[in-house]
């Protein structure tokens, strides 16, 4: 990987972490770091999931180490007892989405999203959506705006998407954590 593409995967990891409420930078640093080394083929946990949620919550476990600081990697991860965390599978999937779909080039929409954030776009275009909704087919439509803004979003988004109908599907559902056994 060169230069410019580790740059881009670098800010494809931090949007993803930005999406993410982590309850400190530290945390952040870390989810970031464990995102980044799933790419990484020299590390340890190189395409695997498992392994990179493991990690994960043992660096938030050490980040809140304090006893006056009763976080743990559980907690902000939700509890502890699945395959890997939603949160990490769907950072995964869209980062791995994005760079299959879009390479290093990621031409015009992933330098707009690169120059001004992921919120700032997906504000940008749901005001556009709506208004081209509004202007095309009146007031009356209009109020399908929200959802047809929902099916871009899950297009945006996939990754979320899947691993949420994923863990509404599993042993334990709705939990955070996606177990396959």
């Amino acid at each position: 990987m060169n230069s410019e593409q580790e740059a881009i995967l670098t800010n494809l990891v931090v949007q993803e972490a930005d999406k993410i409420n982590l309850p400190t930078e530290e945390d952040k640093d870390s989810y970031v770091q464990v995102m980044l080394d799933f790419y990484d083929s020299s590390s340890e946990v190189y395409q695997d999931i498992e392994a990179g949620s493991k990690v994960l919550l043992e660096e938030i476990d050490e980040n809140h180490s304090s006893p006056l600081d009763p976080i743990t990697g559980e907690d902000v991860l939700a509890a502890s007892h699945g395959w890997i965390s939603r949160s990490l599978l769907a950072s995964v999937t869209n980062t791995t989405i994005t760079l299959i779909v879009a390479g290093a080039g990621f031409g015009t929409i992933w330098s707009f999203i690169k120059k001004k954030g992921v919120s700032y776009v997906r504000n940008y275009f749901k005001s556009r959506v709506k208004a081209r909704i509004i202007a095309w087919f009146g007031a009356a439509v209009g109020v399908y705006a929200v959802y047809i803004w929902d099916f871009l979003m899950t297009v945006l988004d996939p990754g979320a998407k899947f691993a949420k109908w994923l863990d509404a599907r599993d042993k334990i559902r709705n939990n955070g954590w996606i177990e396959l056994w």
